[in-house]
């Protein structure tokens, strides 16, 4: 069954597409965390791009709950407990295009951390799952994603909060 959320790929394929944490921290082949840490920064400072398809123009123009130059950040929406859940679904589909068309690891990798915490503040803000990944599955993603030295404390402490809430609702359900 083809699902329009993830292309038709399996989540073996997605999983394979998002191979974030393959690698022990730090072993992975000739990458510079300093560097990979500034293009994640430059990456979650940057405004959400408008969603085309959720908001198709209007003959009056957009209006000012849609109009989107100079909004807020990605990174601003991720730690905001109270961002919408469909905004942060925009994130999670915008960093899925980002890692698909990324010309580098660094790239690849900075996308998926983005993904990945679009993922984890809705299950800890909004206690919604927005991935079919298996829970044990994020869990581990969430905990080599905590390790990476690259990743901002701010995620961090969003990932370990989603591995927490991941492992509870595991053991519960």
């Amino acid at each position: 069954m083809k699902r329009p959320s993830t292309f038709g790929m399996s989540i073996q394929q997605i999983r394979e597409l998002f191979h974030v944490g393959r690698e022990p921290p730090g072993h992975a082949q000739g990458c510079d965390d300093e560097a990979k840490r500034k293009l994640l920064d430059r990456r979650l400072a940057q405004s959400l791009p408008r969603d085309k398809t959720s908001n198709p123009p209007s003959p009056e123009g957009p209006s000012p709950a849609t109009a989107q130059p100079g909004g807020e950040a990605i990174g601003e929406i991720l730690r905001n407990p109270s961002s919408e859940v469909e905004t942060v679904r925009r994130i999670k589909r915008h960093a899925k295009r980002w890692a698909t068309r990324a010309a580098s690891g660094d790239e690849h990798d900075t996308a998926a951390a983005i993904y990945y915490a679009a993922i984890a503040h809705a299950l800890v803000f909004q206690d919604q799952r927005i991935t079919q990944f298996p829970l044990p599955t994020l869990a581990e993603t969430y905990a080599r994603l905590s390790e990476e030295h690259w990743v901002p404390k701010e995620l961090v402490a969003l990932f370990q909060q989603a591995q927490a809430c991941c492992l509870k609702n595991a053991a519960s359900g």
